[in-house]
């Protein structure tokens, strides 16, 4: 994302000294999964996602992770329903898909919707709030856009 001045986002959780972090990616490669591959007339897209999960990340860090933002703390029930939602992300996403297609500006049809991490991050915290997470950050959670315009399919 850094050739298109954007940005990587996900969901980082601390309690005491324990670090979980949530990211939605391409599985290959971000450029495997915006440029497609073509072999013997073929055209491959190459954009499966994973819903990623790891331990013990250092947020914000110097190299990666160069900014975070608190949106607020739930506890353990909520958590606990929220890695329920988490868990059928990736099949209820499965393509991660970098661009919006639409059919002009302003859009009146959308051709193909994105699923990027941003997209992961502000339905995360949507979900938190179906199961009773109340958020109180006085900064919306960013999104960056990359669209994309064709008249039809």
């Amino acid at each position: 994302m850094e050739g298109l001045n954007g940005w990587h986002s996900g969901i980082a959780f601390r309690t005491g000294s324990h670090q979980l972090y949530f990211e939605y990616y391409a599985n290959i490669s971000m450029t495997a999964a915006i440029i497609p591959t073509i072999a013997n007339s073929e055209l491959t897209w190459s954009n499966i996602a994973v819903l990623g999960l790891k331990e013990n990340v250092n947020i914000p860090s110097e190299d990666y992770w160069v900014r975070s933002q608190f949106l607020g703390a739930v506890n353990g029930t909520v958590f606990n329903a929220w890695c329920c939602w988490a868990a059928t992300y990736a099949r209820k996403y499965p393509r991660y898909q970098l661009f919006n297609v639409l059919d002009r500006w302003p859009p009146t049809k959308t051709h193909i919707y994105a699923d990027t991490c941003v997209d992961f991050v502000h339905r995360a915290k949507a979900a938190f709030e179906t199961f009773g997470a109340r958020f109180n950050s006085l900064m919306p959670v960013q999104h960056d856009w990359v669209n994309l315009y064709a008249a039809s399919e």
